[in-house]
């Protein structure tokens, strides 16, 4: 990911892009994957899911009062397109995006003992009304039942 500073009015905006570097024997590729039409948005944070080639975007728009709206986009590699923008104020899901401190696999989100998982299906049907933040994410905790003294393996989405 890299950010760019551009002027945007008569202010000065941090623009952000993301990039993949494809890396083979004796020379590599870079090439533009991301880069948000708002040019006040800011990549604050973004995961790969490479089972369903989805990209999840945080991204931030100072709002009038100087403080970051966050939105989460879901950007779809095969298509090469967003597939789904929404504002997101659920300061969990915020937070834990923010953190990088998770797994993205399969359309959910894995951390500690927790799950959230988004709702692929909602979001890809053809909607009249918005779809709200509560139906796009599920959460589940205790996923597994484990004791005091037990952990799970290293290398397992949790």
């Amino acid at each position: 990911m890299t950010t760019l500073v551009r002027p945007y009015g008569l202010k000065k905006v941090k623009k952000s892009l993301i990039k993949m570097v494809e890396a083979q024997f004796g020379n590599y590729k870079i090439t533009d994957i991301y880069e948000d039409k708002d040019g006040r948005a800011e990549i604050l944070n973004f995961s790969v899911d490479n089972t369903k080639k989805i990209l999840l975007i945080l991204t931030g728009i100072k709002n009038q009062k100087g403080k970051r709206d966050k939105f989460i986009t879901l950007f779809d590699f095969d298509v090469e397109k967003v597939i789904f923008t929404m504002q997101v104020k659920d300061v969990g899901i915020i937070g834990r995006l923010k953190s990088n401190i998770y797994n993205f696999v399969g359309g959910h989100i894995y951390f500690n003992n927790m799950v959230i998982k988004i709702r692929y299906d909602l979001i890809t049907k053809s909607q009249i009304e918005p779809i709200k933040e509560n139906q796009v994410f599920d959460h589940y905790s205790k996923v597994l039942k484990i004791d005091r003294n037990e952990t799970v393996q290293t290398g397992t989405p949790f």
